[in-house]
């Protein structure tokens, strides 16, 4: 998966349109961060071969670690 294609993934699940989607945009700012989210992103890192714990994703504080997380080159 590309970084646009994770990004455009990520505003899906924030229910936001990919403008909003900015790397120091703050997680709980967003209506819809909350631990479903934290869930499908879970499923979305997945389907992207990473192994991580939810824990990760949890501490997530901003759009960035959430992009950090995925390894993207």
């Amino acid at each position: 998966m590309t970084q646009e294609k994770f990004r455009e993934e990520l505003a899906d699940i924030l229910g936001v349109e990919e403008e909003a989607i900015k790397d120091d945009a703050v997680l709980e700012s967003f209506e819809q961060w909350d631990s479903l989210s934290v869930l499908t992103m879970l499923d979305l890192y997945d389907e992207m071969e990473l192994d991580l714990e939810v824990e990760a994703i949890d501490s997530s504080k901003t759009i960035g670690d959430l992009i950090k997380l995925a390894h993207f080159s």
